[in-house]
């Protein structure tokens, strides 16, 4: 995905993104900017930014000067006092913002952080803008406070549903995880990884506690997705390949992959299949994974990922 960060309020992205969903749950399958310029009563170019913007969250597709819906409807079918919630889910999924506040949490200032989430994103036009934009989202959302620093602030009272009030904290919890693996892995691999990679180790670092095996699993799929990229960025064929030790030595075949990487990775490996498989072949009996264990396997997955990095793309030897 190319990212590109517009000036635009929140409130006119929300507008913009209703407007083609309640249009698509109408019959009408799709709106032009004039359209939509007329339906949140603003200039055609203020209908343009709030397009990218819903685009860029997810919540609209633009083709030859269209705009249309996918399948998802959530903003149409938000009341407007649950919208902060609502767009808080899709910025939390969105990488600039993610990056963004992760080096704010770090101690960089909010131009600081903006200008270099941009460089590493390839973010296009003026850094200034989008820290305005990303600054003005995340205080709409309930993410940063007024002077730009990352704050989890309360839900505001009186939101109906409870549905939402548990959306809510869900969410606080889901911005800390995603907070702590980008910080772990470094804004540079950052760009390395796809959605799938940071949503699995999210995943796995919310439900170490609770559901140890599971979270063995999701880091596990986490690395078996960096390694068959892996593969795929350098021609190599992984499609007959099944799980983490074949792409593993695969890589190490062509001299991609030191013996110490392909080591440690069958390693974890090991470690996931205690979580994903039934009884031991060789015991008849099925691996218990204590959470204690699954969170600090989930950590080996993260510092090894950053390693295959330094080794993958930059040839250095670093764990």
């Amino acid at each position: 995905m190319e990212f590109e960060i517009p000036d635009v309020s929140p409130e006119t992205v929300l507008q913009v993104a209703e407007g083609v969903q309640l249009a698509a749950r109408n019959g009408r399958d799709r709106l032009t900017t004039q359209e939509l310029a007329r339906y949140i009563n603003k200039s055609n170019e203020a209908a343009r930014r709030g397009a990218i913007a819903a685009e860029q969250l997810g919540w609209l597709q633009r083709e030859a000067g269209m705009c249309r819906s996918p399948k998802s409807h959530e903003v149409a079918l938000a009341a407007v006092q649950q919208r902060p919630v609502v767009f808080r889910q899709a910025l939390q999924r969105y990488r600039p913002f993610l990056l963004f506040v992760t080096l704010l949490s770090r101690g960089s200032s909010s131009s600081d952080s903006a200008r270099k989430a941009s460089v590493i994103l390839r973010v296009p036009g003026d850094p200034k803008i989008a820290e305005k934009s990303l600054r003005s989202w995340g205080a709409y959302a309930g993410v940063l406070t007024s002077g730009a620093r990352v704050g989890l602030s309360e839900v505001e009272d009186g939101l109906p549903p409870d549905y939402i009030l548990r959306l809510a904290e869900a969410l606080k919890d889901e911005l800390r995880a995603k907070i702590y693996v980008i910080d772990k892995v470094g804004p540079d691999v950052l760009s390395w990884v796809d959605d799938d990679v940071l949503d699995s180790l999210c995943g796995a670092m919310g439900m170490h506690e609770k559901h140890p095996a599971q979270a063995v699993e999701e880091a596990g799929k986490a690395l078996e997705d960096v390694l068959r990229n892996a593969c795929a960025h350098r021609g190599l064929d992984g499609r007959q390949k099944n799980g983490i030790g074949s792409l593993a030595t695969l890589l190490q075949e062509n001299g991609s992959l030191t013996d110490k990487h392909k080591q440690i990775a069958c390693g974890l490996a090991a470690v996931r299949t205690m979580g994903a498989h039934g009884k031991d072949k060789q015991t008849l009996e099925r691996w218990t994974v204590r959470s204690d264990a699954a969170l600090e396997s989930i950590l080996l997955t993260i510092s090894t990922i950053r390693s295959l990095w330094s080794g993958l793309e930059r040839g250095e030897q670093v764990f």
